[in-house]
């Protein structure tokens, strides 16, 4: 099976115009990611790291230059903005876990929704994964129960459970402390 999630970003370019003022948010980078590759963006506050992000993901569109993932254009000429599409999925920084649902329902949303796996199917997967992220005996506690760092785990299970091509992680380790932060598959 080809490994998938090779990234390719060529000059791009984001500016935001607020209110009529020109702000360059992304100015011309280009950056080559390999399939299977860990690939972290440093900067300050501010410099671009999740613009960037959300115009992989198809959050946000760019007005210059072009991504693509595995060799398909995302984004680019005649195309500003890519389609959101499960190839990539996105951990938030400020966590998006459903405070409604249970942790086991959190992470099986995705692939039931998505007809990808039957609930049971869904549910299996979603124990074994939970387990080898520490999280076993939390399925059916609320995200209100849990510690901050204990959230941010659910929330990189419930991303892994949609096996995409490429995870992309808004401010990875937030939360989470520092023996976790170095023994993370993540």
């Amino acid at each position: 099976m080809k490994t998938r999630g090779q990234i390719s970003i060529e000059n791009v370019v984001k500016i935001y115009d607020p209110e009529g003022a020109a702000v360059m948010a992304v100015d011309h980078c280009s950056l080559e990611i390999a399939a299977g590759e860990i690939c972290m963006i440093v900067g300050p506050s501010g410099c671009g790291k999740t613009t960037l992000l959300n115009a992989i993901a198809g959050f946000h569109s760019i007005n210059g230059g072009s991504i693509h993932l595995d060799g398909e254009m995302l984004c680019g000429p005649g195309k500003p903005k890519a389609s959101p599409g499960s190839d990539r999925i996105v951990v938030f920084q400020n966590g998006a876990l459903f405070p409604w649902k249970n942790v086991i329902d959190n992470v099986t949303f995705g692939p039931v929704m998505q007809g990808k796996l039957s609930a049971a199917e869904a549910k299996d997967k979603a124990r074994s994964m939970m387990a080898d992220a520490g999280l076993s005996g939390t399925e059916n506690n609320f995200p209100g129960e849990l510690s901050s760092g204990v959230r941010r785990r659910v929330e990189i299970v419930r991303a892994l459970m949609n096996d995409p091509a490429v995870l992309l992680l808004d401010e990875p380790y937030r939360a989470l402390d520092s023996l976790t932060k170095c023994t993370s598959p993540c």
